[in-house]
């Protein structure tokens, strides 16, 4: 099964979009609450019943989850996800984890998921550093029980990608010290800024971004696509 594991909610939109505009999946789960519990709770029903497991597996082959924060994805979510789920599967469980980047190296990023998750004392578990960007968690009472956790992290934030994309392609016809303030604002307020000045809603900007094409040329972006086709064995449209 595969999971993304995603900051919040301009995330979800964001990797929704993505998957639509280059992996034609339109539908699927995204269990989403601004309320920690229940999105979380919400996402592991889905995980540990079996009939819906095997429908979400079969009909859409992802689940969408936006948590709230990034510390949260990593002190809670990841750690409460192994802890309710090894053992209780016998597949293996994908879990492709989009952060922002907050100005912290991806080997650090790493090396607290790895913390969090040893610092639970997860029972029958062995937890594996695979990659440079990817955790391995076995059961061992039996392999066949696992869970992977790929982490990739978007340069600074993603809000901020889209701002100074947004800037960059959309005529918003202000003076120069209005486009640097937009810069140097908080980026959730200045994408809320921007797309108040286009008349349409922050979650159509963050879609436009992804439709017009704003990222293609971005390592960040290309990387996550090639993460998506790999990890996820996901065939990109032509």
């Amino acid at each position: 099964m595969n999971v993304f594991v995603l900051e919040g909610f301009n995330d979800l939109i964001f990797i929704k979009t993505l998957l639509e505009y280059h992996f034609n999946k339109s539908r699927f789960p995204t269990p989403h609450d601004i309320k920690f519990k229940k999105g979380i709770n919400r996402l592991i029903k889905m995980l540990r019943d079996p009939r819906e497991y095997n429908y979400i597996k079969t009909s859409f082959g992802v689940i969408v989850y936006g948590d709230n924060g990034k510390q949260n994805v990593i002190s809670k979510v990841l750690p409460r996800l192994i802890l309710d789920l090894l053992g209780k599967i016998p597949d293996e469980l994908r879990f492709l984890t989009i952060l922002d980047e907050d100005d912290v190296p991806l080997s650090q990023t790493l090396r607290k998921i790895h913390k969090e998750l040893v610092d639970r004392c997860i029972p029958d578990a062995e937890i594996q550093d695979r990659t440079s960007n990817e955790i391995l968690i076995v059961s061992l009472a039996n392999d066949r029980y696992k869970i992977q956790i790929r982490v990739n992290l978007i340069p600074k934030s993603l809000e901020k990608q889209i701002v100074i994309q947004s800037l960059r392609f959309i005529n918003l016809n202000l003076p120069n010290k209005e486009y640097k303030k937009l810069l140097e604002d908080d980026p959730h307020d200045a994408l809320e800024n921007i797309a108040n000045m286009k008349s349409i809603t922050k979650d159509e900007l963050i879609k436009k971004s992804v439709k017009d094409k704003w990222f293609e040329d971005n390592s960040w972006y290309i990387s996550i696509l090639r993460e998506i086709e790999d990890f996820f064995c996901f065939k990109r449209k032509k």
